[in-house]
C-alpha cells in the first residue's frame, strides 16, 4: 500500500523510476552529478538495472538483497 512493486515487471519499473526522476529534477534543484540510485528486493534490481544501462544519470547505486537483473550477464 502507498508504494510500488515491480517485482516481475523490470520493463516497467524502469520507465516508472525514470519519469519520477525527470519529474523531482524539473520540479527541484538537484545537483544530477551526485545523484544516487537505491532499493531493497526488486527495488535493488530495477536500481542495478537503471544504473547498468544509464537509464537514467547516476552517480551509483546502493542494492539491498537484489535478485539477478536482466543488465547482468556473463562476460
Amino acid at each position: 500500500m502507498n508504494g510500488y512493486s515491480w517485482t516481475e515487471e523490470i520493463t516497467t519499473a524502469r520507465s516508472e523510476i525514470s519519469d519520477a526522476y525527470y519529474k523531482v529534477i524539473k520540479k527541484y534543484p538537484v545537483y544530477e552529478k551526485e545523484v544516487i540510485i537505491g532499493g531493497f528486493s526488486a527495488g535493488a534490481v530495477a536500481a542495478l538495472d537503471i544504473s547498468l544501462l544509464n537509464a537514467i544519470p547516476v552517480k551509483g547505486f546502493i542494492s539491498l538483497c537484489p535478485g539477478k537483473s536482466e543488465s547482468v550477464t556473463k562476460p
